[in-house]
C-alpha cells in the first residue's frame, strides 16, 4: 500500500525492516521527505510504501533494498495495484451477507 502525505515527528529512514510477530517481514520505503515546521514543533511529511516482503526475498537486507529503492518503490505500486477498491470491497461484502443469508435462512 502506498501512502502519500505520511507525517511523523522524526526524520524518517529511507528504508526499514519490521518483524510481525507471526515472522512476516514488513518493508517500509519512504520518499519525497520535506520538513514542515507547524506552531509548537517541526515534523515531516512524506510519501511511504509499505508491504510483506515476498518470501522468496527474505534474506534482502535495509541496505539491499535502499541499494535497488527504485525496483523497489515499484514493487510496491504493483502491489498497491492489486488492492481492491472501496467498490469492489462494499460489493464483496454484500455477495457475502446475501450468501450466508440464504444459508441460514434460506433466502428470506
Amino acid at each position: 500500500m502506498i501512502y502519500f502525505g505520511a507525517h511523523s515527528t522524526a526524520r524518517p529512514e529511507e528504508a526499514e525492516i519490521r518483524q510481525t510477530a507471526q515472522g512476516e517481514q514488513i518493508i517500509y520505503l519512504r520518499r519525497n521527505v520535506v520538513e514542515t515546521q507547524g506552531d509548537d514543533d517541526k515534523g515531516y511529511s512524506y510519501d511511504e510504501a509499505v508491504f510483506v516482503l515476498p518470501d522468496d526475498r527474505s534474506g534482502e537486507t535495509v541496505s539491499s533494498i535502499t541499494a535497488n529503492f527504485a525496483e523497489w518503490w515499484a514493487y510496491a505500486a504493483h502491489c498497491h495495484d492489486k488492492t481492491p477498491t472501496a467498490d469492489e470491497r462494499i460489493s464483496d461484502l454484500e455477495d457475502a451477507v446475501m450468501t450466508l443469508t440464504d444459508l441460514l435462512f434460506g433466502g428470506i
